[in-house]
């Protein structure tokens, strides 16, 4: 695929059509939520010609900053709401790394995914 000649939409029903099926014993927030909101970061950041390890460095980023608001802010609703928003921000951008590699033509097959047990 070819990020200059495909549409957003295009982009996305490709990611769709390869998204690895529901792996056993897989949680349900992943299937359900993070892969759908990654793919979507994943196409936008495919066309804005990231790579791979370019969104794995924004997932790290938002990861960091979300504990480091936990850390730094006292407890509100405010604080625990842009905390939540910053890890799960965090962890699509984890699922679209490796969607991006994929429409990059690289990275690890999809039923791949060591790599979350690895480094956590």
């Amino acid at each position: 695929m070819n990020a200059s000649t495909s549409s957003y939409r295009e982009t996305v029903r490709s990611l769709a059509a390869a998204q690895k099926g529901k792996a056993s014993g897989a949680p349900l927030y992943s299937v359900m939520v993070n892969r759908p909101v990654g793919r979507l970061l994943a196409a936008a950041c495919y066309r804005a010609g990231l790579t791979p390890n370019q969104v794995t460095g924004i997932s790290a980023l938002c990861s960091a900053i979300g504990v480091a608001v936990l850390l730094a802010m006292d407890p509100s609703w405010v604080s625990g709401i842009l905390v939540w928003f910053l890890l799960a921000l965090g962890y699509a951008f984890d699922s679209a790394d490796g969607q991006v590699a994929r429409l990059r033509g690289g990275g690890s097959p999809p039923a791949n995914g060591w790599t979350m047990w690895w480094i956590a």
